[in-house]
């Protein structure tokens, strides 16, 4: 495997196919009133059709379901052993409307324009090559139709770049966390237009090797106050701006 795209895929699919799991995972990921006003903005109808790109255990794609029973949903994900169990979750509560499968996102198998709306929550950060996957999108989404967006964001006085070297010491396929601004600018330059945004928040608690402390010791106070990073023993928690937009496809 000698592309460092598909490394950086396969190390987020070993990653999450474990994480996803994870007992701890729901706690530090779910956010009811935020994925509430996720899914106001995607505002499923009847009859619709709507894709949760990096599905990962299914919370935007079940949300959406079962706000609109009459929707289409489809989760695409390449974490094989969530997809797994998004489907059996999918059985078990009889949600018949909601289906996962198993893509990598960078090239959507769809159609032109297939899809009333679109979903895209913590993942962005993962996405090795969000050029091809930004043009995707905006090729499977019907003209004017809601692309809605939510990452951890960088702070925009992290000069040294503290976030993404933290990140990328973890082996899960990370890429880049961007400041706000440039995050919107990534899919300005696609043609989606911003439409409406929130701030919200997530707290994260990572087991620190080494190499984490080093990278810690080697921050300012100013720069790890802006991620509140608390390090106890051998572990940090830290807390991560999300940025949530609700952007709108180009008309045509």
């Amino acid at each position: 495997m000698t592309d460092p795209n598909e490394r950086t895929i396969e190390a987020a699919r070993l990653s999450f196919n474990e994480e996803l799991l994870s007992a701890d995972y729901p706690s530090i990921h779910h956010d009811d009133e935020a994925v509430e006003r996720l899914v106001d903005w995607l505002a499923p109808r009847a009859g619709g059709t709507y894709l949760d790109l990096a599905t990962g255990a299914g919370v935007m794609a079940f949300a959406a379901a079962a706000r609109e029973p009459a929707a289409r949903v489809i989760g695409v994900d390449i974490a094989d052993a969530a997809i797994a169990r998004n489907r059996e979750a999918a059985r078990e509560q009889g949600c018949a409307n909601i289906e996962f499968r198993l893509m990598d996102g960078r090239s959507l198998d769809f159609p032109d324009a297939t899809f009333d709306g679109m979903t895209w929550r913590y993942a962005l950060h993962h996405f090795p090559d969000l050029e091809h996957t930004l043009a995707d999108a905006r090729r499977v989404l019907k003209p004017g139709s809601p692309f809605v967006v939510a990452d951890a964001i960088r702070h925009p006085s992290d000069a040294p770049d503290f976030i993404n070297k933290f990140q990328a010491l973890k082996p899960d396929g990370h890429v880049r966390m961007y400041t706000a601004e440039a995050l919107v600018d990534r899919l300005c330059a696609h043609g989606f237009r911003p439409d409406d945004r929130f701030a919200s928040a997530i707290a994260v608690s990572r087991a620190l090797d080494a190499d984490y402390h080093a990278l810690i010791a080697d921050m300012p106070p100013e720069i790890l106050a802006l991620y509140q990073v608390e390090v106890a023993g051998d572990e940090a928690r830290l807390a991560f701006e999300v940025l949530n937009v609700r952007f709108l496809a180009p008309a045509g």
